[in-house]
């Protein structure tokens, strides 16, 4: 095919077949995950659950509660839940004192 330059322009593709099938799986998982704030919400939650005794657990049930209270109307019922189970699994610590109110 001609370009109107005078140049010839051959279609490349840039990646596989393969590539492009891996690829559109990625992305049907993405969205099949929804939104950020339920889904690490539920990814602190499990983890918490999980292992109970691991110093990271509250860390990530504050940031999931934090992340709520920044994003547009994400109080949900993912982010409500890890603000309950922070405060009655590790209300002592400083990451339940930085988040004194549910969401």
């Amino acid at each position: 095919m001609r370009a109107a330059a005078g140049l010839v322009r051959d279609t490349v593709p840039l990646v596989s077949e393969e590539e492009q099938r891996a690829a559109a799986t990625g992305w049907q998982a993405v969205l099949e995950a929804g939104d950020s704030v339920p889904y690490f919400a539920r990814v602190a939650l499990t983890w918490a659950k999980a292992h109970p005794e691991d110093p990271r657990a509250p860390v990530a049930l504050f940031r999931a509660v934090r992340a709520s209270r920044r994003g547009c109307e994400q109080d949900t019922p993912e982010a409500k839940e890890s603000f309950r189970y922070l405060h009655k699994h590790y209300g002592k610590t400083q990451w339940a004192k930085k988040a004194p109110r549910a969401c």
